[in-house]
């Protein structure tokens, strides 16, 4: 549907066109008062607006992140975090206590989606295109398999390596079998409920 409904996702377009909360590159190469400054920093005005423009998103970045972790431990340090962390070590008790955990871990769901999205809002601005890569799929790849290590940590779980890896594998043997069923018209008939 997204490829298919330009009207509504720009179809294959990808997403050009949504302004950025910092300048634009070329516009700073433009202005004769940047190239002049860029000059007397010994930097190339290419140089100097790429330095100005990263260093403007990481300053934005990391505003909305200590926001976001201002937010998180105001939510901790709340009825409703203590509510949370009474969730996490025991939902049976908390259930019997009349908490609706469901409910509670749907919530968390939610947050944490809307954490991701705006991450991947803010970094699209920035790189103008989505990433298609085989680095970047390695790298969310990686990240999530230092996210699920510290999640243990934080559980007090310490599931083995090798059950670990067969977990964080389920996505990507999933992906590789959608692939290989298109680029490879036999794949499909291996298993008569794909056919």
């Amino acid at each position: 549907m997204l490829k298919n409904e330009d009207w509504l996702s720009r179809g294959v377009k990808n997403v050009v066109g949504i302004p950025r909360p910092t300048a634009y590159e070329i516009d700073l190469q433009n202005d004769p008062a940047f190239v002049e400054r860029a000059a007397s920093w010994g930097l190339t005005p290419v140089d100097a607006s790429t330095l100005y423009v990263k260093v403007a998103y990481a300053l934005l970045f990391t505003i909305v992140l200590v926001i976001i972790l201002w937010g998180a431990q105001m939510a901790l340090n709340s009825p409703w975090g203590r509510m949370m962390r009474a969730i996490r070590d025991n939902e049976t008790a908390a259930e019997a206590m009349g908490k609706d955990v469901t409910r509670r871990h749907l919530q968390i769901f939610v947050i944490g989606s809307a954490v991701v999205g705006l991450a991947g809002a803010m970094m699209t601005t920035l790189v103008i295109i989505l990433p298609v890569g085989k680095s970047f799929y390695f790298a969310m790849f990686v990240i999530a398999w230092i996210g699920q290590f510290y999640g243990h940590k934080v559980e007090g779980k310490k599931p083995s390596f090798f059950k670990d890896l067969q977990f964080l594998l389920v996505g990507p043997a999933w992906c590789m079998d959608a692939f290989l069923g298109k680029a490879l018209p036999k794949w499909r008939f291996r298993n008569p409920a794909l056919s």
